[in-house]
């Protein structure tokens, strides 16, 4: 894969000590291996768990009685399949496995009430997230399609001897594939024995699927995402069966543990995403001598976020700052520097802009401490605030002027919007050629971030001159610019066969 900067043909760009591209190496390893299937659903855990090695052997501890004990009732998953008489048969099979976001929630509801609407019997499978269970079956309620759609929870259910089983099975095939793992690896890297642990619940989640697949026939499926536990496990195992499986873009491409696609089809934002994991796709194909699975990228428009047509406001002149200061971040992409560095282009900007009123920082919603940004509302009273706490995003474009971010799909919605938009980036920084399309005229030098903040909000002709182009940019990642229709149409064809 390729790692530089400053052309078309850029994939990623990784700061030092970013974990991504040693993820990125050891996963090319593990994909060409003759154990890349078995191992795929642990290619997640690379982004955190993968490190230089410290030329000791690692060992994980003995395996525990209980995981022992679980061989012995390895006959338990058998007699409740064989007390299962006729299958479960529905035309379409539907994973959600959110993540307690609304967003995600949102997602499935209205991909679920657009394939029932069409006609299809669905199953819709959650996995532990009663929340999530809850949006699904409220929107199949309203909308009347009870008839059409089941909802059930992966079996076995938490706190039932099956799921203690499970479980205790769970981490004795872990640990097993620990060991598969960690041979393959490249030389000078290896996983850390924190991994374990997070391969334990995935080996879990893998066996109660196996298992329930047992129970089930459908013709298709659709997977929001194609590298957690459930929805690896579920795209793996069909890949030897006619079922055409679809998966979504996940957000602004950044990680290449996302990689390969283990989708006949990958519901994708617009034709820049659709070029850069097909791009994607084909290296790693090239790179391990394997066969690409996905086949078709299908442009759908925005899947998460809505994109209502914003004016920017003009009185005060508001810049809103999406931040990205993560612990994850830090350590995934090596943005210590970046992070450090954009916070200090936004005070420059509280200092030596002109034009500029106002400071809306919205904190990612895993900075719970706002690092790096805490006590600039102190030194900058009555000009530096916080988005308030719950407040949508979209209700925060609607309060600004502009909106300035580094990779965020925030930015990428803001634009789409028709807010002006200023990507700050400089060579040396993390970079995803994902967000290419945005580069002329918005990506901008945190070191002018002043200046050209200056001329955009210079004066409202000039602020819609960039609102346009903003909005142009926007075209190009996100289909016709818009969101996701979300109809019987667009059903039909995520559902549609392919020919593999």
């Amino acid at each position: 894969m390729s790692h530089s900067a400053g052309t078309t043909a850029v994939v990623f760009q990784y700061p030092p000590g970013a974990t991504a591209a040693l993820a990125a190496k050891a996963q090319m390893k593990l994909w060409e291996s003759s154990e890349g299937r078995r191992l795929y659903p642990y290619f997640a855990i690379l982004e955190t768990h993968i490190r230089r090695s410290d030329g000791s052997r690692k060992q994980l501890p003995p395996v525990r009685r209980a995981s022992l004990s679980a061989r012995l009732l390895g006959w338990q998953p058998q007699l409740c399949s064989a007390a299962t008489r006729r299958k479960l048969r529905r035309d379409v099979l539907i994973v959600g496995e959110c993540r307690y976001r609304e967003t995600e929630y949102r997602l499935m509801a209205r991909t679920v009430r657009a394939v029932a609407e069409a006609g299809y019997s669905t199953l819709y499978l959650s996995c532990g997230n009663e929340e999530e269970h809850g949006h699904i079956r409220e929107t199949v309620r309203s909308a009347g399609l009870e008839d059409r759609v089941t909802l059930m929870e992966l079996p076995p259910l938490p706190g039932s001897l099956a799921a203690a089983v499970t479980g205790a099975q769970g981490r004795l095939a872990a640990h097993e594939d620990w060991y598969r793992l960690t041979a393959i690896l490249p030389e000078g890297l290896e996983l850390s024995e924190e991994g374990y642990d997070e391969m334990a619940g995935i080996a879990a989640v893998r066996l109660a699927w196996q298992r329930f697949r047992e129970t089930l026939e459908f013709e298709a499926a659709i997977v929001r995402c194609h590298f957690t536990p459930l929805g690896a496990s579920v795209a793996e195992s069909e890949l030897d069966r006619p079922t055409t499986v679809a998966t979504t873009q996940h957000g602004v491409i950044c990680s290449p543990t996302w990689f390969p696609i283990l989708a006949d089809r990958y519901i994708c934002f617009g034709p820049a995403s659709a070029a850069f994991a097909r791009k994607l796709d084909a290296e790693i194909a090239q790179d391990t001598s394997r066969k690409a699975v996905c086949i078709d990228y299908l442009p759908s428009g925005s899947l998460y976020d809505p994109l209502p047509s914003l004016r920017p406001q003009t009185q005060p002149r508001t810049l809103l700052v999406i931040d990205q200061n993560t612990r994850r971040g830090s350590q995934l992409l090596g943005m210590h520097e970046q992070n450090r560095d954009f916070c200090g282009a936004i005070e420059r900007a509280l200092q030596r802009c002109r034009n500029l009123d106002r400071v809306i920082i919205r904190p990612h919603p895993d900075n719970k401490t706002r690092e790096g940004w805490k006590d600039l509302p102190e030194r900058y009273p009555g000009r530096v605030e916080f988005s308030p706490p719950g407040s949508t995003l979209e209700e925060n474009l609607a309060a600004s002027s502009a909106v300035a971010g580094m990779f965020s799909g925030a930015v990428v919605t803001a634009a789409a919007c028709g807010l002006p938009a200023l990507f700050v980036w400089r060579e040396g920084w993390y970079y995803t050629g994902d967000i290419e399309c945005f580069r002329d005229p918005l990506f901008t030098h945190p070191d002018d971030l002043p200046e050209k903040l200056d001329e955009v909000l210079s004066s409202s002709a000039v602020i819609e001159e960039w609102s346009a182009a903003s909005r142009e940019a926007s075209r190009r990642y996100y289909q016709d610019g818009g969101e996701c229709r979300f109809d019987r149409q667009w059903a039909e064809r995520v559902l549609a066969p392919v020919s593999r």
